[in-house]
């Protein structure tokens, strides 16, 4: 029962309460239960994602580490749960920088689950998902649109369209093929995904934002800068709002937003939203290097601009 209903709350976006009811859950299967169960290792591994979802990576870590050495231990190697697990400790590690072990915990929980279930499944289009992520952070963008592209055609195939893992593979892809240079496909697959998710919905927020972003970004390639610009200060006002100042998703959108104001010609507006989002990157440089490197990139043209 109190899994279930941190399962709902963690749904609804109330992170702190469902922190609470899974160590609650928690405590009372391992009394029951012992740490040999099937129940306890899930448990882990949500409590792991929301721990992500505040940001406390570490604790997160600590988690998926204990939930995988226990499914190993209880199923050995060629088994479901262990791919899972491999996978939530992956994502954990993408977000910390720590890409090559991630890429290789993704690759192997994507050798169990293809092996295990064919190539058309739900957790096959996961592991091709998070592998995706972890080659566009590395800087292999072919790569990574290789993976999300598949993920996506898995995923549609499988879950459907309206599926939510669908969509978040979908704003991924677009996110992708975006840093890429294919603005016009990136366009259309960042706002078909955007008009399925619900910006009132606590749990589609952040990809919201994110979809939103890349729409921004992309009208800025294409010459729409002022339009870009209008869009994404409102959608900074919103990310401020519902995710909170130093959320991932609101650096991004800000770091977007000074990339239409330099587009646009504004450098004096420009600089010091550039330099809010730069300051949030650097504070969690070993946790987002990439987006770090973004900033720092943009400060960079503001200053050449300065120059000429």
């Amino acid at each position: 029962m109190l899994h279930n209903l941190a399962q709902t709350q963690h749904r609804l976006g109330v992170i702190a309460e469902s922190e609470s009811l899974y160590r609650r859950a928690l405590a009372a299967k391992r009394k029951t239960l012992g740490d040999a169960h099937p129940s306890v290792t899930v448990n882990l591994n949500n409590l792991g994602a929301v721990l992500m979802d505040l940001g406390r990576l570490d604790e997160a870590e600590a988690l998926f580490r204990e939930a995988l050495t226990l499914d190993r231990r209880m199923f050995g190697d060629q088994h479901s749960f262990v791919a899972a697990s491999r996978g939530n400790l992956a994502s954990a590690l993408g977000l910390k920088g720590q890409f090559a072990e991630a890429e290789r915990q993704y690759r192997e929980g994507l050798r169990v689950d293809r092996a295990l279930f064919g190539p058309e499944h739900g957790n096959v289009a996961w592991h091709l998902n998070g592998l995706g992520n972890i080659r566009r952070l590395r800087g292999d963008l072919p790569g990574a649109v290789k993976h999300l592209r598949e993920a996506v055609e898995t995923s549609r195939r499988v879950l459907g369209d309206d599926h939510q893992n669908t969509i978040k593979y979908t704003v991924n892809l677009g996110r992708a093929v975006l840093a890429r240079g294919g603005t016009e496909e990136a366009e259309r697959l960042l706002r078909g995904a955007a008009s399925r998710l619900d910006s009132a919905n606590a749990y589609h927020r952040p990809w919201y934002v994110n979809a939103q972003t890349g729409i921004g970004l992309a009208l800025v390639s294409r010459g729409r800068a002022t339009e870009a610009r209008d869009g994404l200060e409102s959608l900074l006002r919103f990310a401020r709002t519902h995710l909170g100042e130093e959320h991932l998703r609101t650096s991004d959108a800000q770091l977007a937003l000074g990339r239409a104001l330099l587009a646009t010609g504004e450098y004096a507006r420009a600089e010091p939203v550039l330099r809010a989002a730069a300051g949030t990157f650097e504070k969690q440089r070993k946790a987002q290097p990439y987006f770090a490197a973004q900033a720092a990139e943009a400060l960079a043209e503001l200053r050449r601009h300065r120059m000429d």
